[in-house]
């Protein structure tokens, strides 16, 4: 490895390392707020409920001007999406516990169902990609890195919500365990959140009688 290359490493860990320290200050405002003002929760997860459509849109929005300067605007979604993910995230394990459990179950399956779409359209890319030329590995890496992003970044706020609602009781140690395990999980993910929903609203129902 030549020097360069080690120069251009430290580079792109340098700028992890600044990435993540961004989302990780963001998160501290974040929590103030949802501990404050509850109401907020939703609008203040809305970055991870449309991740997936970030880059659809900004890829959309570069074919349709295909221009240089065009090409940067995935880059700049990047830069601007992750950190407030990672902060949300963040912020949701420390403060979900001041949100009401209907709020945190209903977002954790719409969450979920919300992105259906976007897994659908990524998969059709991956496919396309797959039987084209060697031209069409770049569209099959896309899908899937993004496809797997964004069920880890869904996954992480139903495990905090998983959690939340277990410390909650509303749903049984069981069912937590397995919608923990489920949420990081293709297509049984999409079940565990509404199971969870069901339960969290049959305890709710259960508590007014």
């Amino acid at each position: 490895m030549s020097s360069n290359d080690i120069i251009g490493l430290l580079e792109i860990i340098g700028f992890f390392i600044v990435w993540f320290g961004i989302g990780i200050g963001i998160s501290f405002p974040f929590t103030a707020l949802i501990k404050k003002f509850p109401k907020l929760f939703t609008i203040l997860n809305l970055p991870i409920t449309l991740y997936p459509y970030g880059y659809m849109i900004s890829i959309a929005v570069m074919l349709i001007f295909d221009s240089e300067d065009a090409g940067l605007i995935p880059f700049i979604v990047f830069l601007v999406l992750h950190p407030l993910v990672l902060a949300a995230l963040i912020a949701n394990f420390r403060s979900m516990k001041a949100v009401k459990p209907k709020s945190i179950a209903t977002l954790n399956m719409v969450n979920k169902l919300v992105q259906i779409p976007a897994y659908i359209f990524h998969f059709i890319v991956g496919l396309c990609g797959a039987v084209m030329s060697i031209w069409g590995i770049g569209f099959f890496l896309f899908a899937i890195i993004i496809d797997i992003i964004s069920i880890v970044i869904s996954g992480t706020f139903s495990l905090a919500a998983t959690i939340a609602l277990y410390k909650q009781k509303k749903i049984s140690l069981p069912l937590a365990i397995f919608a923990a395990i489920a949420s990081y999980i293709y297509c049984i993910d999409v079940v565990a959140v509404i199971v969870v929903k069901v339960a969290s609203s049959k305890a709710d129902k259960v508590i007014e009688v």
